[in-house]
């Protein structure tokens, strides 16, 4: 019993220091709100831990893990559809990134045209002696 107030504390009784304060809801982070958006569905299943055997030993992975490595295990073994899957995600991940042309191609690139063209001369001057 609680001498300060006539409040007894006991089953179904918390004390008053311990009750919710004014202004604070009874659950204030809540439960979630349900994932409509089927991209952030996909995203949380993939990072879903599994286990699975490898090499006599069982490892915990993603989904996403597991997902490649069989995609990559069925390429090597001659599924199309597979091999087709992978390079178009090879093809998505790793763009080829563009050339920078630095002054020193450019430097490089003008001495050849020089060279080709004074080649070039040197064979039509050639060909007038002849």
């Amino acid at each position: 019993m609680n001498n300060n107030d006539d409040y007894d504390t006991g089953y179904k009784k918390p004390p008053k220091h311990t009750r919710f304060r004014k202004g604070q809801s009874g659950n204030p982070k809540g439960r979630p709100r349900k994932i409509k958006d089927p991209a952030r569905l996909l995203e949380i299943e993939l990072d879903k831990m599994i286990s699975v055997r490898d090499g006599g030993k069982e490892v915990r992975i993603s989904k996403r893990a597991a997902f490649m490595t069989a995609l990559v295990n069925d390429g090597i073994t001659g599924k199309n559809q597979s091999r087709q899957l992978l390079l178009a995600l090879l093809n998505v991940s790793n763009p080829p990134q563009p050339y920078e042309f630095s002054d020193e191609d450019a430097a490089e690139l003008e001495n050849r045209a020089l060279e080709f063209i004074n080649s070039k001369k040197q064979e039509d001057d050639d060909d007038e002696e002849n």
